[in-house]
């Protein structure tokens, strides 16, 4: 008992004609948008789905793999419109990015991605100046949407 096997299967995000196209009652299509989006997760399939959905989209993408290289790529922040962050993360987490972030740029916008939330952690992001929360696996229709919201706000 308590032994196995774990398996992700990732398929690929269909464009947003064809994910409304595809004729069924609860199709949606993604949230179109436009603007820069930083995304960084550890993750390196999960990365570049996001990337893939976000450029089907409309907007344009940089992606980095960790805390270092986000920061690197965000400078000021006022390239960038904003930020999909992953909290975790070898080296410096996402908690400490988001700080970095914030520093830099107090209106930087923020979307946590996470697979590991509880009340009172997702409170504390939030009260660091966090967008907004989405946990993990991602719904790609709600990531599209949220993202879209996060740049509204």
């Amino acid at each position: 008992a308590g032994r196995g096997t774990e398996f992700e299967v990732l398929f690929p995000m269909a464009a947003p004609r064809a994910v409304a196209a595809a004729g069924t009652p609860d199709a949606v299509p993604l949230a179109a948008g436009h603007g820069t989006v930083l995304v960084v997760d550890d993750d390196e399939p999960v990365r570049e789905l996001m990337a893939r959905v976000l450029q089907s989209c409309g907007y344009r993408v940089l992606s980095a793999e960790e805390g270092g290289g986000a920061l690197e790529q965000f400078g000021d922040g006022t390239g960038i419109d904003l930020v999909v962050l992953d909290m975790m993360m070898p080296g410096m987490g996402g908690r400490e990015c988001l700080v970095r972030m914030r520093r830099r740029n107090p209106g930087a916008r923020v979307l946590i991605t996470t697979g590991y939330t509880s009340g009172g952690s997702a409170r504390e992001l939030l009260r660091e100046g966090a967008t907004g929360i989405l946990e993990k696996p991602l719904d790609l229709i709600e990531f599209a949407a949220k993202v879209q919201e996060s740049l509204r706000a």
